[in-house]
């Protein structure tokens, strides 16, 4: 009796640490994104602060709307951001 109940405590302790595993793996996978989030708005945040700041928006060969016009109309595919 008391082994089948060491061995039920065992296997449960085994699920959570699984779950628990999963969890973890799934909150570190979810912070790298919300990082690489963050950085991408803030460079974006650092871009229109520059256009309002008066720098100017060129709109020339190095806009991203050129080349991404560019890379699809040339290349036919999508560009990956």
């Amino acid at each position: 009796e008391r082994d089948r109940e060491l061995a039920d405590l065992r296997a449960q302790a085994e699920q959570r640490e699984a779950a628990i595993s999963a969890l973890l793996e799934n909150k570190v996978s979810l912070e790298f994104e919300i990082n690489t989030y963050r950085r991408l708005r803030e460079v974006e945040d650092g871009h229109l602060q520059r256009v309002e700041g008066g720098e100017g928006f060129s709109g020339g060969r190095n806009s991203s709307a050129y080349h991404y016009q560019t890379r699809t109309a040339v290349g036919g595919s999508t560009p990956r951001y």
